[in-house]
């Protein structure tokens, strides 16, 4: 498996990946469904600016860019979370550039952030995946994530 060095995200990255990342939670709701298209996108800017507030320093916020041998490869958001069943690391995006996926890295980056989690003290890690992202649900699976809700729709059109 490829070695992934998790370093912070810097200003710079960060502008690029909120840009990619806003657009793709907009188009991850289209396509699901559970946003109109006219609305999607400033639903998506709403969500992201209310979560990252602060951009990089938004507190309980860990933005970082997944390096192989000092080549950004992708990238990983969580947040520390205080949840009825205790405290967690939410992780709200994965990333791996289009022109690396494939090669391992994926997998390699939810293992490293599981080290960045220890760290903070935390013992549990939760995310939310899109039912129709089957290259991420099959992912999260091979790296031990277990399913604990599924919401299921049937469209009447």
């Amino acid at each position: 498996m490829p070695r992934i060095a998790l370093t912070p995200l810097t200003d710079e990255e960060f502008t690029a990946y909120y840009r990619e990342a806003v657009a793709g939670y907009a188009a991850a709701n289209v396509a699901t469904g559970n946003w109109k298209p006219e609305d999607a996108v400033r639903r998506s800017e709403e969500a992201h600016a209310k979560l990252l507030s602060d951009g990089v320093a938004t507190p309980k916020n860990h933005l970082f860019a997944a390096r192989v041998e000092n080549r950004k490869v992708g990238a990983i958001w969580f947040a520390e979370r205080d949840e009825a069943s205790g405290p967690l690391a939410y992780v709200y995006d994965v990333r791996v550039d289009a022109d690396q996926r494939g090669k391992g890295y994926g997998r390699a980056v939810m293992e490293a952030v599981e080290a960045e989690v220890r760290a903070l003290g935390l013992t549990k890690i939760q995310l939310h995946v899109h039912g129709d992202n089957t290259t991420a649900r099959t992912l999260y699976g091979s790296a031990g994530y277990a399913e604990t809700n599924v919401v299921m729709v049937k469209r009447l059109d």
